[in-house]
């Protein structure tokens, strides 16, 4: 008759690793916000000779650097995304 008090602690248990999972959850979500807004605000400053020096075809330095640009923030983006981890039963 003694299983109920290990039944509620395995409820607690996993209701704290709920929690855990969905703060770290929120925590990533807010970077991605963040990561969002500043990728947004470096594209509303772009200006007229930014986007003709990203056409640039001599040497293409421009094109270069935009995609250099796009796989820092696409690296950023892939550290936040969030893959639960469920600790052992």
């Amino acid at each position: 008759m003694g299983g109920g008090a290990g039944l509620a602690g395995r409820s607690g248990d996993a209701a704290i690793q709920q929690a855990r999972l969905v703060t770290e959850c929120s925590s990533k979500n807010d970077r991605l916000v963040l990561l969002n807004a500043e990728l947004l605000e470096s594209w509303r400053g772009k200006g007229v000779f930014d986007a003709l020096r990203q056409r640039e075809p001599v040497l293409g330095l421009g094109a270069v650097q935009m995609f250099n640009r796009a796989q820092d923030y696409r690296d950023k983006a892939e550290t936040e995304r969030f893959i639960p981890r469920v600790e052992g039963n």
